[in-house]
């Protein structure tokens, strides 16, 4: 390969992670005016959350004390939870336009495909502090990474199903 070849494929190369990098600021700005709003218990409970999936808004219908404290528990987990499947959705449709890297072995004869080395993020588990699959998860995780810092323990002496001091 001539050097002319070479210099012009690297300018390609160093064009495209400009647009790139352009681009993942503009999608990172798009993401960042996300929220998503779900209901639950017939629209007693309202929440709202960001993009980085941390409520932002819980609102109370008039007639919330028809419900006991543990319903209303339930009905904020189920609606935080379907507005954090909508902010999933919606970051997954607009991440779907970024554009793709090249790939190295176009350019360098014998280059590994880099596209293996990038991790796939996992999806977190949704279970409650202290259930079975917590449980497991974390024994897993530090089974495979000796990792003991992972605590699966939870309070289960509490008077209520509602762990907070409003209540």
């Amino acid at each position: 390969m001539t050097n002319e070849v070479m210099k012009t494929q690297l300018d390609d190369l160093l064009d495209f992670a400009d647009k790139q990098m352009a681009s993942a600021r503009r999608l990172q700005r798009q993401r960042l005016l996300l929220t998503a709003t779900a209901s639950a218990a017939d629209k007693r409970v309202t929440v709202t959350v960001n993009a980085d999936n941390t409520i932002v808004e819980t609102r109370l219908a008039e007639d919330i004390d028809e419900l006991t404290p543990a319903e209303i528990a339930r009905a904020v987990t189920a609606a935080a939870q379907d507005a954090a499947a909508e902010i999933a959705r919606r970051t997954a449709e607009l991440m779907a336009d970024r554009p793709r890297p090249p790939d190295l072995r176009e350019y360098v004869d014998g280059a590994p495909d880099l596209g293996k080395f990038f991790l796939r993020p996992e999806r977190a588990s949704i279970a409650p502090p202290g259930s079975p699959e917590r449980n497991r998860l974390a024994a897993a995780y530090t089974a495979d990474y000796g990792d003991t810092a992972i605590r699966a323990e939870h309070d289960h002496d509490s008077v209520s199903d509602i762990h907070d001091s409003v209540w």
